[in-house]
């Protein structure tokens, strides 16, 4: 690797700012849970020991808020996963895995991969809070656009600013 594409990596994002890297961390790689009332996945029954887990608990010993980070959702301590991310692995319709499969694919433990099930299970506001975050941005710089052709829109700093506070 040159040090030119090393550069390149850590040139700010022309439409927002922020670190290129930073930026790859908006685009969701698994869907996020429906926010709908009647959820239209069907998440499979996880044991007792998951759904003992009180959805209304604040205190979860994997799972935590990622310091300096833009997202409110919690991820796993010191490996910054997000529960969204091995949600996603669980619920989504194609090939999903169990937890065991989850667990062993990030080596993790069981319980933490569970502890991030019944989290997402539970809809918490900071998980729809960052999904429409991360849906405003790509709408502000035209990523979610039919014709997309890889280059985002460049905002005005009023843009950013506004997308910063969502």
């Amino acid at each position: 690797m040159t040090s030119t594409a090393c550069f390149r990596r850590m040139m700010p994002h022309p439409a927002i700012g922020l670190p290129r890297r930073i930026v790859a961390s908006y685009i969701p790689l698994f869907p996020a849970p429906s926010f709908k009332k009647h959820n239209t996945l069907q998440p499979r029954s996880l044991d007792d020991s998951v759904r003992s887990m009180s959805a209304n608990s604040k205190t979860y010993q994997y799972l935590v808020r990622k310091p300096k980070s833009v997202y409110k959702q919690l991820f796993i301590k010191d490996r910054w996963i997000a529960a969204r991310t091995l949600y996603g692995m669980y619920a989504r319709e194609e090939s999903p895995m169990t937890p065991e499969e989850i667990a062993a694919d990030y080596d993790l433990p069981l319980e933490s991969v569970r502890e991030a099930i019944a989290y997402c299970e539970s809809n918490p506001p900071e998980l729809k809070e960052d999904h429409a975050r991360e849906e405003a941005v790509m709408e502000a710089t035209g990523m979610s656009a039919p014709g997309y052709d890889g280059q985002p829109k460049v905002l005005t700093p009023q843009e950013m600013s506004r997308l910063r506070r969502l």
